[in-house]
């Protein structure tokens, strides 16, 4: 295990008390999650923390995307690193965000991507994804299993949430052709956002 494993590893361990106490979570669909290889986990983000959830419900280690202006400062861009996530410029096409993803889920690593782009919605309801997530997707011909993170009484400090993983969606079903254009990246974004959508629409169920 390297250090970055460790490190990210160590502190989920040591947070995951206060993890619970600030949002008391319930995980469902765990044994979707596949147990060799690498592959996307996408989700919807309603708040801040949604990154150390869907990590706290992962069998493996999860390497996120997150924007940039987190990494702005010595001492965040260390830590940020060390939890196994890296920079994305939003607003704009980040080929070295996007390498770095593809090489990551190469590897045989997860990776946790939140389509919507980092918007937090109000009222944590999923929004529209873009198509980074798609374009990751063929770049590795990798499975994507759709998340969702589930808030019934808002996303304060101390409300029940729920984390649910979907069926992995196979790459086949994103009907990527050998070259897509950026209509067909649209399309697949779309799809991969319907099923995050579904098991958000769950809400607190147990299955």
């Amino acid at each position: 295990m390297n250090g970055k494993n460790l490190f990210a590893k160590t502190l989920l361990f040591l947070g995951t008390p206060i993890l619970y106490i600030l949002h008391p979570v319930r995980f469902y669909g765990a044994e979707n999650l596949p147990e060799n290889g690498g592959f996307i986990i996408a989700s919807n983000h309603i708040f801040w923390l949604d990154a150390f959830y869907i990590a706290l419900g992962s069998k493996k280690s999860v390497n996120f995307m997150a924007k940039s202006e987190l990494f702005k400062y010595s001492f965040f861009n260390w830590f940020f690193r060390s939890l196994k996530a890296f920079p994305v410029k939003r607003g704009y096409f980040d080929r070295k965000a996007l390498k770095t993803a593809a090489e990551i889920i190469n590897k045989g690593e997860v990776l946790g991507i939140f389509p919507e782009g980092g918007i937090i919605t109000k009222d944590g309801k999923p929004t529209k994804a873009k198509w980074g997530v798609a374009y990751v997707a063929n770049e590795c011909k990798c499975d994507v299993v759709p998340a969702s993170i589930y808030s019934e009484k808002g996303k304060g400090p101390f409300k029940r949430i729920t984390v649910r993983f979907g069926e992995p969606i196979k790459f086949a079903q994103l009907n990527l052709g050998e070259n897509p254009k950026r209509a067909e990246y649209t399309a697949a974004a779309d799809y991969i956002m319907e099923k995050i959508i579904t098991q958000w629409g769950k809400g607190n169920e147990r299955n």
